[in-house]
């Protein structure tokens, strides 16, 4: 995923692709660390 796409996703999105690809303390993560994590 391209980040663009990323940006223009909501962050619960953006949070559910992290949980997905099993990225840890996703909680934790504001939305642009989350899109650097993925």
């Amino acid at each position: 995923m391209h980040l663009n796409e990323l940006k223009a996703l909501h962050v619960s999105e953006v949070l559910k692709q992290a949980e997905a690809l099993e990225i840890e303390n996703t909680g934790r993560m504001r939305k642009q660390e989350l899109m650097f994590a993925i």
